[in-house]
């Protein structure tokens, strides 16, 4: 078992690494591919969170309302179609984020954590 939770460390490190340098990255390989990469992250996740069983339905309750308040911005919105991929985002964000505090553990976040730092400063 220590494969797999090396790779959800690996998976993690590679999430903050590409939330924390996503400029790098959209400078580097353009939005189209900075955009294959995230996609490729979330679909990784939802791997992860299907295979696992990960119930993204618990939350926290400031976390719901945050998300009820983003998702409600869009009736009010001048930029109906920016402000609907902006929730799409913000809720994949939030979906990822749920997941790996539920699949790893808080030594390995910071472990994740420390690994993506040290290759945003190496880069």
């Amino acid at each position: 078992m220590r494969w797999l939770r090396e790779r959800r460390v690996a998976l993690a490190a590679l999430t903050l690494f590409t939330l924390l340098a996503g400029d790098a990255i959209r400078y580097t390989v353009s939005w189209v591919g900075w955009g294959l990469v995230v996609a490729t992250l979330f679909a990784l996740w939802v791997w992860l969170a299907v295979r696992n069983r990960v119930d993204v339905r618990i939350m926290p309750s400031g976390v719901l309302l945050f998300i009820s308040v983003v998702t409600l911005s869009i009736l009010w919105s001048q930029y109906r179609g920016a402000t609907i991929v902006g929730v799409l985002t913000t809720l994949a964000t939030v979906f990822v984020g749920l997941v790996m505090a539920r699949t790893i553990t808080l030594d390995q976040l910071i472990r994740a954590l420390s690994v993506a730092l040290r290759w945003i400063l190496g880069l």
